[in-house]
């Protein structure tokens, strides 16, 4: 699915570390990538390489806010794809 995808969605809230692998595979194939994270303590936890990144952080109780952000963060990474080509 990464292979087929335009952008990718990453969310860092579990600290899973499966989702690393998935985002090194995803930046190896030039996608794009959105990070997304629960806000509560989130911001703390990050790996040092990702706290460089835009991370769109996110309340659990504020998700209708979470996905206007993410649908605006996506068609700016689209935008770019269009830009670059």
């Amino acid at each position: 699915m990464i292979r087929m995808s335009s952008v990718v969605v990453v969310d860092l809230t579990d600290h899973n570390f499966n989702i690393g692998f998935e985002a090194g595979y995803a930046l190896s194939l030039g996608k794009p990538i959105v990070w997304t994270c629960e806000e509560l303590g989130c911001e703390q936890k990050l790996p040092f390489d990702i706290q460089s990144q835009n991370v769109l952080f996110y309340k659990r109780g504020e998700l209708d806010k979470m996905r206007e952000q993410l649908k605006y963060r996506m068609i700016a990474a689209l935008d770019h794809i269009r830009a670059s080509r």
